[in-house]
């Protein structure tokens, strides 16, 4: 199986790059320009980087996990699984992106955490998601409050998932495959529930872009965004 990891990359950042996350930074940047000094501009914007380089690293391997699935439907079904799973080609291959998405999500989710904070003007170290809610309980008021129901809503429902898989992925067992043809978790194919995953991930940080910068989400490309707010 041959597939063109830089041809990947370099599609998924013709849409991701000029389109998401650059609204997103843009979004961030109006936000900066309206509010008062307490806010540090250079850490927001840098935290805002952050998270967006954890979107586009999902992304790309919700990308691979796509692609792989398309070339192995066209080369029939998976050989005999292997008595170990290191040993076993086939399934290596899926673990290795689905793994990856896995981790990079869990990851998105703590750097929101953590760009959340700066927005409200906490510049401090976060230890942990209790951590998290500690701190916007410290800060108190109405933005805090609606950061904390967003965030508690997620974490509720898939991100509770992506933190079980990850602490399974990264400290207690592996994801087995035991089928003959595609990898599945909960009944679903890799490519498949990554996808649903990160299709959350997408909505969360539109909610993020009104809920901490408190600038609407504008559908279409950068440039339609930027009309939407004369820039």
């Amino acid at each position: 199986m041959k597939i063109d990891l830089t041809e990947i990359t370099e599609s998924v950042f013709e849409v991701q790059t000029i389109t998401i996350c650059q609204k997103f930074r843009e979004a961030a940047i109006i936000y900066l320009e309206r509010e008062p000094n307490e806010i540090d501009k250079s850490k927001l914007l840098k935290q805002t980087d952050a998270l967006l380089f954890k979107f586009t690293l999902s992304v790309i391997n919700l990308e691979f996990l796509w692609r792989i699935s398309e070339k192995q439907s066209t080369e029939g079904r998976l050989a005999e699984n292997e008595k170990f799973e290191w040993n076993n080609s086939n399934s290596i291959i899926d673990a290795t992106f689905f793994e990856s998405t896995i981790i990079q999500i869990r990851a998105f989710i703590d750097f929101a955490q953590k760009l959340a904070c700066v927005t409200l003007g906490y510049n401090k170290q976060i230890n942990g998601t209790k951590d998290f809610y500690k701190n916007l309980n410290k800060i108190g008021g109405s933005k805090s409050n609606l950061i904390k129901e967003k965030f508690s809503e997620m974490d509720k429902t898939w991100g509770k998932l992506i933190r079980s898989l990850r602490n399974k992925i990264v400290h207690y067992d592996l994801i087995k495959t035991n089928h003959e043809y595609r990898p599945t978790v909960k009944g679903k194919n890799y490519e498949v529930f990554a996808q649903e995953l990160t299709n959350n991930m997408f909505l969360f940080l539109v909610d993020l872009c009104k809920l901490l910068f408190e600038i609407e989400w504008v559908s279409g490309t950068f440039n339609e965004f930027k009309k939407a707010y004369a820039r």
